[in-house]
């Protein structure tokens, strides 16, 4: 990231610290990713990889001899990005070579022990309390200083002189990431709401500090266009018709607090630290809030009508398919869901609406074409269990648009007239779930 640390390497085969260690003081231990730890020291990168491909089986090995000149092509050609290296290596394997190696087909225990980063977790005072090769001990320290590390006096005197109360603007300078209090103690600043306006304070924990600072930023942000968001909040009436479908949803005022919500946070929850940001944003977003606004209200309006008409043949077909509206739909969409995504809803539900019309009377047809469905579905569901906080930010992303690619080959195989926004076909959709599953 944007951190450096100090290595060291010591040559001492067979020993726990054999080879290259790299040092991180605990209160910073979390900000950094295993999956970078991967790249960083090149003259092992060789080494990595042809231990790596030596350890598939050999399914796949056989497709990739000779194994030094795959490594050759892999060392020139290769990009290396911020991303784990399984997840790189599988896909530029699939694209230059045509193997397709599962994520799963890796054995990282194949590479010998010297060719792993050695992490030394360190104290406020530079002494060693934990050490290994599995990086996964970096997230094992939460990313604060307890009040014993930070001496009171120093604790107090750093928030006299950077605390403040009462903020109304931008009016302070920009915020760095941290300030430190001492070797190995970094303190986190950051902006929080506060009745009446927005505070600037120090923190202890830069999760903390983060999750808090965005939502200081929205308050900021919301006494800036206070007037915007007064006239917003009268447009955010449901009409009478769609206030009483609403009633799924927690009911109409739950849906209006909601759609308020998804405006404000869209715009607002932000983690800008710097002046020009703040009112580059501003002046960027300032004619866009209410027309947005608006039409989030004929987008939640269109979903609950659409919803609502869906419902009791939903029901009435059986407890599977109104699982899937109660999936596709659920309570919180207007949380879940940016409203580019929320505009495909009333198509999805309109699609089940005629797929539990037909179904109830050819059940015979109907499952035929579930048959068709079912192997996505299941993948979801198979796949889901490895989508974790561990998992990359890439695969994250890569998992959601393939949710999407199912919901729509739904739609093309139960309602083909509505249509679909792109081209979608099973083939389509393996492909899609081979890239997936080479990702970690």
């Amino acid at each position: 990231g944007r951190s450096a640390f100090k290595f060291s390497y010591k040559f001492a085969p067979g020993k726990p610290d054999d080879g290259v260690t790299m040092k991180v003081p605990f209160s910073m231990a979390s900000q950094v990713s295993p999956d970078h730890l991967d790249w960083v020291v090149p003259g092992f990168f060789r080494e990595k990889i042809t231990a790596l491909i030596k350890g598939l089986t050999k399914q796949y090995r056989k497709q990739l001899v000779p194994v030094s000149k795959t490594v050759d092509i892999i060392m020139v050609e290769m990009e290396r990005r911020s991303e784990p290296l399984l997840s790189a290596l599988g896909r530029f394997i699939y694209r230059r070579f045509g193997v397709d190696i599962p994520a799963s087909q890796w054995s990282v225990s194949e590479i010998p022990d010297y060719l792993k980063m050695r992490v030394s977790i360190l104290d406020h005072q530079g002494r060693e309390i934990r050490s290994g090769k599995d990086a996964s001990i970096l997230n094992e320290y939460a990313p604060c200083a307890s009040p014993g590390q930070v001496e009171p006096d120093i604790w107090e005197k750093a928030r006299a002189k950077w605390e403040k109360k009462g903020i109304m603007s931008w009016d302070f300078g920009d915020l760095p990431e941290t300030i430190s209090l001492g070797t190995n103690l970094p303190v986190y600043p950051g902006l929080e709401p506060a009745p009446g306006g927005v505070n600037f304070r120090l923190f202890k924990n830069s999760a903390e500090a983060s999750e808090t600072h965005k939502k200081g930023v929205k308050a900021l942000f919301m006494i800036r266009f206070r007037k915007d968001l007064k006239f917003l909040k009268k447009d955010f009436k449901l009409p009478d018709a769609s206030f009483a479908k609403a009633a799924y949803f927690g009911g109409g005022r739950t849906v209006e607090r909601g759609m308020y919500d998804n405006i404000t946070n869209r715009f607002f929850l932000l983690n800008i630290r710097t002046k020009v940001d703040f009112e580059g944003h501003a002046s960027a977003i300032g004619r866009s809030i209410l027309p947005e606004g608006r039409s989030l209200i004929e987008l939640t309006e269109r979903v609950l009508d659409a919803y609502h008409n869906a419902n009791p043949s939903v029901q009435a077909f059986g407890s599977r398919l109104t699982r899937e509206l109660e999936g596709l739909v659920p309570k919180d969409f207007l949380d879940r869901y940016a409203p580019d995504r929320i505009a495909h809803l009333p198509r999805y539900l309109k699609a089940l609406k005629i797929r539990a019309e037909r179904g109830a009377y050819a059940r015979d047809k109907d499952q035929e074409k579930a048959g068709r469905i079912e192997p996505f579905t299941e993948a979801l569901r198979r796949n889901l269990r490895d989508i974790s906080s561990h998992a990359s930010l890439e695969k994250r992303k890569s998992f959601e648009e393939f949710f999407w690619m199912v919901e729509e080959f739904k739609v093309s195989v139960f309602a083909q007239e509505l249509k679909t926004p792109f081209p979608v076909s099973a083939k389509r959709l393996e492909e899609k779930l081979r890239e997936v599953e080479r990702m970690v």
